[in-house]
């Protein structure tokens, strides 16, 4: 708890005495905000290019689960009347 407060003094500190220079380093840390990456584990023993390939694409691109098509019924509106002919007077 200790060290966090130190960090958030030491950041205000920063931010409130910037100058021209520093300015750009504020905003590099702001827009590189660290994010959690996710790597998945393949499955298998991959050796060749084509299977390491599949593997990938497997892990990264999953099938997609089957859809849910119980909420769409199959009524139709009714057939739409052919518009009766324009005629210019």
């Amino acid at each position: 708890m200790e060290i966090e407060r130190a960090k958030e003094q030491h950041w205000k500190e920063f931010v409130n005495n910037a100058d021209g220079k520093s300015i750009w380093e504020i905003k590099k840390y702001i827009d590189n905000t660290p994010m959690q990456t996710f790597i998945p584990m393949l499955e298998g023993n991959a050796t060749t290019i084509e299977q390491k390939s599949d593997a990938l694409r497997k892990a990264f691109f999953p099938e997609p689960p089957e859809a849910d098509l119980t909420d769409i019924n199959n009524d139709y509106p009714p057939q739409v009347q052919e518009p009766s002919p324009v005629s210019l007077r």
